[in-house]
């Protein structure tokens, strides 16, 4: 790698092993698990049954949607680098809390904006930033010669 290598290069070369992606998205979930429940016992907090912003209330639609959404992003991994700790452990983190609370525990309010979770921003957080590199890094097609 040059020393002048572009973020899409270094994002690129920066790849973790199975065992470190698992032991990562462990930790997440943890940390984002303690985060509600120290947030519940101190603040109001809302329980979001729906798929987002709290429509489609069905906690079972939910998990199998998200338990779907893994499957496919663990099939692309390779792509995902290590962003994939960020959605997966998010969206772990979100179905724990269904199956405990029967929806997600949503604490962080900002005007007339859906209520949110932590997990929610590494979500959104790294399926933002892995729809930016892969439109337009080396994941692209390039044309036949």
């Amino acid at each position: 790698m040059s020393p002048k290598a572009s973020i899409l290069e270094k994002y690129n070369a920066f790849k973790l092993s199975n065992f470190e992606i698992c032991a990562s998205v462990l930790a997440l979930i943890l940390l984002l698990q303690l985060t509600g429940f120290i947030v519940q016992k101190f603040y109001f907090v809302d329980v979001n049954d729906g798929l987002f912003f709290g429509l489609y209330g069905n906690n079972f639609i939910s998990i199998m949607l998200s338990v779907t959404l893994l499957a496919v992003l663990y099939f692309f991994r390779e792509k995902f680098g290590f962003l994939i700790i960020f959605i997966a452990g998010g969206a772990i983190s979100n179905i724990v809390d269904r199956l405990i609370y029967g929806g997600s525990i949503d604490y962080i309010a900002i005007g007339n904006f859906p209520v949110f979770n932590l997990a929610d921003i590494f979500i959104t957080t790294g399926c933002f930033v892995s729809v930016l590199f892969i439109a337009s890094g080396p994941y692209k097609k390039s044309p036949r010669q």
